[in-house]
């Protein structure tokens, strides 16, 4: 409530306890979170909160108020917008970009943020002082803003060593009003970025105060705001060049940040008042980085992708009463709980995911739960005219969970499934017919500390509690040296006899294990032999040293979090007064305690004291000291805060330190200040000693996980730590002066000194990072309101800044003989720079604002400081208070406080008596027999919904998806323009009976789908067609019937075909009806899916089609992809052409044919070769179908890449072999003889004359057709006969190698059999040989080396296009969809409590086939509800609905069916239920009017079955829950605007997905529309 000044006591004295109750009474309470923003008053005093910058003058720390005006002077959007142009404050940031506040060279953790009183709830550690909440607050909807520069602890408590920022929101308003902003922002690196859209970034604000309803006063608001990225200077990716796609680093998170709110006062008399607040926050962020620039390298290293989503909840209850004349208090509730979940993912292609699987890597998993609650009780006593006290008492406590805690006392292990935290996870091929785990790299490290610092305990991992006689690599090396390094010798013996001691080999678990492993079990322990061909020579887990495998913890942590849980209590009292020396001087006195159980009790005080020099100027000194506790973080963090990707990108892990000590500090300052009519000004010094000085410091250590050594470069971390060093001087000194040149222009300059220094730390630098010795802020402003103009230009300028993201150390890598990293010095560069902004606006009218402006103007950019880049940002201000202020209409308020027109015509827009009952209008409106009315009206909307746009998998080998489905999971965004024309007649037949028809164009469900589908006015139908009687107290109606169920209408809002009856008397009505549903309900366009256990049907995989692994080109049976074969099945390709022409023996072993000869086996081999080639073309084909029917979609033909590409630029005989011998000599008449096996070292071929060139295969002739020409028997025979011709002569003869006599038909035929080869397998296994391994069954192999051949990008999933393989067990996605009601009755009971509320009973119950469900029939709906509706004012309305479906099909939605898809007949009932708070009237009769509307609605999957009053689709209300808040406003006479904006959608519980169950969001969705009504 406002404050009034006291006129009792004398006028110093007054100003300070106007200065103390303007901070108000929490200025010496809050530290664990104090009082909300109410009054503090006595009998005689009552202060202004408009009067703080006056009141601030006398308070004797240097206090700066930021009001409302000067925000809206910059068009801030948060507090970080505004406070760093103050003198003596300071902006930092660190390796995150997460940034923090810095007060007189304090640091950030130094920096108490307040709002309202109470201590920001934001993570668990303080280091980086909560300061990135600024960006969070938004900041429309702040009254003002107060900096006190300083130690404040005895005033605020622990931490507010260098300041506190006190944040006071807005308070409710006597009168209605909403208050709407909209802004786009613009900055010129958004190109090519990778990133943005080509959406602008868009902020919007929307207020709503209910004004005075009796003794209740309610606010409401909702906002949300694009962080855009900030992206680093001069790092540019550019596709094809040195990444996939274009692409620019971000250093900062960027993303959305939604606020709500709901507040509001109940005033029970003058003295007594209970204040609420409620907000709720919701964020969903990113950041993508990467460091790698040079092309080579740059392909090699991954893409860091940062995810993070945090929601946070704030609730807060005040009481106010008064003890007495002189005494009045304040009892305080406070809780806020936090719920941080981050993600690092790697991507090593393009964004992460291509239309056909991922490409992800899950680097880290860390999330965050953490309370805080408080109580507190404040007092305030006027003694006497000298001498007013402030006390109290207070207690809080904090809790803290998470997997960055892992060194708390308490933990627990969890084990995550990656799929959980990415549905974009790469997936290798590795098992036929079943889909292999995604790829994750999160790991419960296991450290050590020792005199060295942290290391990794990696041999604990891999070995278990003793690190054996021979390591790993040690036996690695011992194998490759051929067993004949005379210095491992003994370490292998001894660690075989110790294997020997610990395994009984005589076991029969060890009966399949090879020779070699009982022989030398070391080889089996590590399993050394294994080289991808033979599963027996994998590693032996049932070898065990000291009782594990090796491994086996390394395997036993994988995919787990260590979580720790830590709380910490404080209590703590205070007493202060402000007491009245004389007439000049006021002492203001304080003695604080606090009490922590971790850090035990501290006090501290403070002498704070302003003198009147004269009149205007005043002299201010405070002395006292300071006091700070580590945070939870800093005690236990065990946490890989990001993880590194290169040498130009080391990571960053924490570790805690549970030894820290408080810091303590002493502080001194004195200042002077005055003004005058044009000018203020003031000058001061101050010095703060801070002992046990706590920093964050780079321990020099590295530590390198390598990603489970997978990598190819090293990717160690920096370890960094906490520790107390000494302590820290802090002096400087602080100017500032103000200046009104005239009515139209000021200015402001500011200056601060500050010589920051580490007074005892060798190890840190001498100077503090992060501080600036000199800091320069300038402000001008330009003000015309007689023309509506305004502008401000603002800045500062840093000078001699050490910036602590610049540290940089030489030979990072060198390790000592242990093999450790060897600790490095870092150091920092110094930097001086300025940031400078500008704003113009233009009043168009009253209430209405315009403006455009630039952020950092002339674009200083520096990646380690992470600054946005040149920013533009234009937008508009619109508030609504009383109808037509806005449009200037006359409408008014009269000496009655009553709104009239401009003739002074009271208007009835307000809620009457019958604002929940309603009869037809054949029963109210007076109408006579024979009266006919014409209406309609012209809708145009535009709808947008933001989708996620997920990587649409169709199929992996266990999962196929129907389209429904698909498209479902990938949720593409979409946008729609929809036209609606309504014309209608309503005709009496007689006074009480009438008819009414109306036709629309459109879909009859035209809310059910996100977009609308008609751009036309096509589609008419019949929207209502209904004839109504009222004979006395009851109303029929017959026809097509709108009926809405519940209050709000939103389970069902829309129209049925048949009959309702309704019964009124009194407060009291009842209505019943019957009909058909169908036209209306059902949900078509769910977001749920569910799998169904069945057997598929599906095509394989490249490497099941090929028989290959794709994604190498081993030369060895590692090249092989392991699976069985099957003869009939089109798959496995290797095995198809290796088999061909054989048959299977009475043991199931495939032998030769004896009927087929080598010429017909060959043959064969080729048609197996030319099927192949034409799956591949089919491939193809359906994938340019796909392709052809996206927009924009691209497609490159694979096997016109291979055939005209290829390995090695297009030559045919790259995807062969280099044809080079044949089992054929040629004896030529002139008796020199032509050996085509063995010549030129087995090359006798390479130099026949039928070659082009040395450089060119002979295979390389067009002649022979090409690649597809040489799969066909007649061209290689022609090829094989072009041979011989150049090298025989006429009285040639033919052999074998070995001597064996040919014809010249034989030695073709043989030829032509060398040249198809004998089998696909690799060469060097027992299957094929050098001479077999030729040729055509060389093509395989060449056609999966690096992936060749690559339709779907790698992606481990049945080929589209490609034939019908495989019949398996599996799973069927499906796409929920809730069938419509055919027929259903209802019943409802209304009745009217008095003149402000009502409640509401109903049921619905549906009849029919019900939904079909394997055969049983299951009923849809079996619906109760409840409902109320209160008045809370005259234009403000609150709304709730409730209800669960019975019906069996509610049941089955939820949780009721099997694996089968079929109904258990189990499953929870779900249940629904609506809150809508509603301000304001839209009326299109009365020009300038407007409503306002906030909602959030809970609908469980199955409770909700179409048809809703909502205008909302269907989508984002079965199985949801949401916010959505809505704008309407009339502008002119029967011409409505209505905007409405949903957000924060999530499921509210489980759906299927090709991989597991996951819980899932949706994208904002809009809709704006303008409704003219004729």
């Amino acid at each position: 409530m406002p404050r009034r000044k006291g006129r009792h006591f004398h006028r110093l004295l007054t100003c300070a306890i106007m200065t103390w109750l303007a901070m108000p009474a929490y200025t010496v309470w809050a530290d664990d979170g104090t009082q909300g923003g109410g009054s503090v008053s006595t009998a005689d005093i009552h202060v202004d909160a408009d009067a703080a910058k006056e009141e601030a003058k006398y308070e004797s720390q240097s206090t700066t108020i930021i009001t409302a005006e000067d925000i809206a002077r910059k068009q801030a959007k948060s507090v970080e917008d505004v406070i760093f142009n103050e003198v003596g404050v300071t902006r930092t940031i660190d390796a995150m970009g997460n940034v923090g506040v810095s007060i007189r060279g304090g640091d950030p953790r130094h920096t108490l943020l307040l709002v309202d009183g109470q201590r920001v709830l934001g993570g668990e550690a303080k280091y980086n002082g909560n300061g990135d909440e600024l960006l969070r607050i938004g900041a429309e909807n702040i009254e003002r803003i107060e900096i006190i520069r300083g130690a404040a602890s005895a005033k605020y408590g622990a931490d507010a060593i260098g300041g506190v920022i006190h944040v006071i929101t807005k308070q409710g308003v006597k009168n209605p009003s909403v208050s709407l902003n909209i802004e786009g922002r613009y900055h010129s690196s958004r190109s090519q970025s990778g990133t943005e859209t080509n959406t602008l970034p868009a902020n919007f604000y929307l207020r709503a105060d209910s004004g005075d309803m009796g003794k209740l006063n309610l606010s409401g608001w909702t906002s949300k705001r694009e962080v855009m990225p900030v992206y680093s200077d001069g790092k540019q990716f550019i596709a094809g060049e040195n990444w996939y796609e274009d692409f620019k680093p971000s250093l900062r998170f960027y993303g959305s940040i939604k606020n709500d709110g709901v507040s509001g006062s109940y005033s029970f008399d003058d003295a007594n008042k209970l204040s609420f607040r409620f907000t709720t926050e919701r964020e969903n962020m990113q950041r993508r980085n990467k460091g790698e620039l040079y092309p080579l390298g740059s392909f090699f290293e991954p893409m860091q992708v940062y995810q993070r989503d945090r929601k946070r909840d704030t609730y807060s209850l005040s009481y106010e009463g008064r003890i007495g004349k002189n005494t009045d208090f304040t009892l305080n509730y406070g809780y806020g709980k936090l719920r941080e979940d981050d993600s690092t993912l790697l991507t090593y292609y393009s964004s992460g995911r291509d239309k056909y699987s991922g490409k992800n890597s899950l680097a880290g998993v860390d999330y965050l739960d953490h309370t805080q609650t408080n109580v507190d009780l404040h007092f305030n006593t006027a003694v006497n005219d000298a001498h007013y006290l402030s006390y109290g008492f207070g207690w809080q406590k904090e809790y803290a969970e998470g997997s960055r805690l892992r060194n708390a006392p308490k933990s627990y292990t969890k084990r995550i499934n990656p799929w959980d935290y990415d549905k974009s996870l790469a997936v290798e091929d590795n098992t036929a017919g079943k889909d292999d785990e995604p790829d994750s790299y999160v790991h419960n490290y296991k450290f050590l500390r020792n005199e060295n610092g942290f290391i990794w305990d990696k041999n604990g991992e891999y070995y278990g509690s003793e690190k054996p006689p021979m390591t790993y690599e040690e036996a690695k090396a011992y194998m490759e040296s051929g067993f004949s390094d005379p210095d491992l010798e003994d370490k292998f013996n001894a660690f075989n006899d110790l294997l020997n001691a610990q395994n009984d080999f005589s076991d029969p678990k060890f009966n399949n294990l090879p020779m070699m492993y009982k022989y030398a079990p070391t080889l089996g322990y590590y399993g050394l032999l294994y080289d991808g061909s033979n599963p027996a020579y994998k590693q032996d887990k049932n070898i065990t040293f000291n009782g594990k495998y090796y491994g086996q913890v390394f395997e036993e942590r994988k995919n787990q979090l260590l979580i720790g849980e830590a709380d910490l209590t404080k209590t703590y009292a205070y007493v202060q007064d402000s007491w009245q020396v004389t007439p000049k001087t006021i002492l203001t006195p304080i003695l604080r305690i606090d009490h922590s159980n971790r850090f035990g009790s501290h006090a501290t005080f403070n002498l704070g004291m302003t003198h009147m020099l004269a009149k205007h100027r005043r002299l201010k000194a405070n002395i006292g000291t300071g006091y700070g506790e580590p945070g939870l973080g800093e005690l236990f963090y065990n946490w890989e805060m990001y993880g590194g990707t290169g040498a130009d990108h080391l990571g960053w892990y924490w570790i805690g330190n549970p030894n820290l000590k408080p810091e303590k500090s002493f502080n001194i300052d004195l200042a002077l200040e005055g003004e005058n009519e044009h000018t203020y000004g003031k000058v001061g010094v101050f010095h703060n000693e801070i002992s046990d000085y706590m920093t964050h410091y780079f321990t020099g250590q590295l530590v390198d996980f390598n990603f489970h050594g997978k990598s190819f470069r090293n990717v160690p971390d920096r370890i960094y730590s906490f520790r107390n060093i000494g302590k820290a001087k802090l002096t400087g000194i602080e100017a500032e002066v103000q200046h009104k040149f005239n009515k139209n222009w000021s200015a402001k300059l500011g200056y601060t000194y500050l010589h920051a220094i580490n007074a005892s730390d060798n190890d840190l630098p001498h100077r503090l990072l992060d501080r600036p010795t000199h800091k320069f802020d300038v402000g001008v402003n330009y003000k015309d309101d007689a023309h509506g103009w305004r502008a401000a230009f603002w800045g500062s300028f840093f000078s001699r800044m050490l910036d602590s993201n610049s540290v940089k150390t030489d030979n990072l890598f060198e390790k000592d003989g242990a093999g450790n990293y060897i600790r490095k010095r870092g150091e920092y560069r110094e930097k001086s720079f300025g940031i400078w902004n500008l704003l113009v606006e233009k009043d168009i009218r009253k209430d209405f604002t315009v403006y455009a402006g630039v952020d950092n103007l002339f674009n200083h950019q520096d990646d380690d400081r992470a600054y946005h880049d040149r920013t533009f940002r234009f937008g508009v201000n619109m508030k609504f208070d009383d109808f037509g202020s806005f449009l200037g209409t006359g409408i008014h308020r009269n000496a009655d406080g009553i709104l009239v027109d401009r003739d002074g015509v009271p208007l009835k827009n307000f809620y009457g008596d019958d604002f929940f009952l309603h009869r037809p209008e054949t029963a109210t409106d007076g109408r006579t027999k024979g009266s006919l009315d014409f209406f309609g009206d012209y809708r145009m909307r535009t709808s947008t919904h933001r989708g996620y746009d997920r990587a649409e998998m169709r199929e992996t080998k266990e999962t196929q998806a129907d389209d429904a489905a698909a498209r479902n999971y990938a949720d593409r965004p979409g946008h729609g323009f929809g036209q609606r024309l309504r014309i209608g007649a309503d005709y009496r037949i007689d006074d009480k009976l009438g008819v009414k028809a109306v036709l629309a164009t459109g879909k009859a469900n035209d809310a059910a789908n996100p977009v609308d589908e008609n751009k036309g006015l096509g589609g008419v139908h019949i929207e209502r067609a209904e004839v109504t009687g009222s004979p006395g107290r009851w109303d029929w109606t017959l026809g097509r019937i709108h009926e809405p169920m519940g209050v709000t209408g939103y389970w069902f809002g829309k129209e049925y075909d048949g009959a309702r009856v309704l019964y009124t008397k009194d407060r009291t009505q009842v209505a019943a009806g019957f009909g058909d549903f169908s036209r209306t309900t059902g949900v078509y366009d769910s977001a749920y899916s569910h799998k169904e256990a069945t057997i598929i049907r599906r095509a394989p995989t490249l490497n099941e089609l090929l028989g290959y692994y794709t994604h190498t080109n081993d030369n060895t049976n590692a090249h092989l992809y392991p699976m069985n074969y099957d003869p009939n099945a089109p798959a496995n390709f290797r095995e198809k052409y290796n088999n061909a022409g054989k048959i299977q023996d009475a043991n199931g072993n495939w032998v030769r044919d004896p009927a087929l000869s080598d010429v017909q086996i060959a043959e064969k081999k080729l048609e197996v070769i030319r099927e192949l080639v034409g799956i591949l073309k089919s491939i193809d084909a359906e994938m340019q179908r796909r392709a052809n029917a996206e927009p924009g979609g691209h497609y490159e033909n694979q096997w016109n890449k291979f055939v005209e590409e290829g390995p090695s630029r297009g030559k045919v005989s790259s995807a062969y072999s280099t044809f080079y011998r044949a089992r054929v000599v040629v004896r030529r008449g002139d008796g020199v003889v032509r050996d085509l096996y063995r010549d030129n070292s087995r090359q006798a071929l390479k130099y026949v004359s039928v070659h082009n060139s040395l450089d060119m295969s002979l295979l390389d002739n067009p002649k022979y057709g090409g690649v597809e020409g040489l799969m066909r028997s007649e061209n290689i025979r022609t090829m094989m006969d072009d041979i011989l011709k150049s090298v025989e002569d006429a009285g040639s003869t033919y052999e074998t190698e070995d001597g064996q006599p040919l014809t010249r038909a034989q030695a073709i035929d043989r030829m032509f059999t060398d040249f198809v080869g004998e089998t696909a397998t690799i060469r060097g296994t027992n299957a094929g040989s050098n001479d077999t391994y030729n040729g055509v069954s060389h093509f395989l192999e060449r056609l999966s080396n690096s992936v060749q051949f690559n339709p779907v990008n790698g992606a481990p999933i049945p080929l589209p296009g490609a034939p019908i393989a495989f019949r398996q067990p599996g799973f069927l996605l499906k796409h929920d969809v809730i069938p419509k009601m055919e027929r259903a009755g209802f019943l409802k009971v209304r009745h009217q409590f008095g003149s402000r509320l009502g409640a509401e009973l109903w049921t619905l119950h549906s009849f029919g086939h019900g939904m079909d469900v394997k055969g049983e029939k299951l009923p849809i709906a079996n619906v109760i509800g409840i409902g109320a509706r209160a008045v809370l004012g005259p234009r403000t309305m609150f709304s709730f609905d409730y209800g669960i479906n019975r019906a069996a099909t509610g049941r089955y939605f939820h949780g009721g069916r099997d694996i089968y898809g079929r109904y258990t007949g189990g499953g929870s009932v779900p249940y629904f239920w609506v809150m809508r708070l509603d301000f304001g009237i839209p009326d299109m009769d009365i020009p300038g009017s407007w409503g306002v509307y906030l909602d959030y609605k809970n609908f469980e999957h199955g409770a909700f079955l179409g048809g809703t009053g909502a205008d909302l689709p269907d989508r984002y209300l079965d199985g949801i829950r949401s916010f959505t808040t809505g704008i309407a406003f009339v502008p002119a006479r029967d011409l409505m605007l209505e905007a409405m904006y949903t957000f924060g959608a999530r499921s509210t519980q489980m759906r299927d997905t090709l991989y597991t169950p996951e819980h899932f969001r949706l994208g904002d969705y809009t809709r704006i529309q303008l409704t003219y009504r004729f």
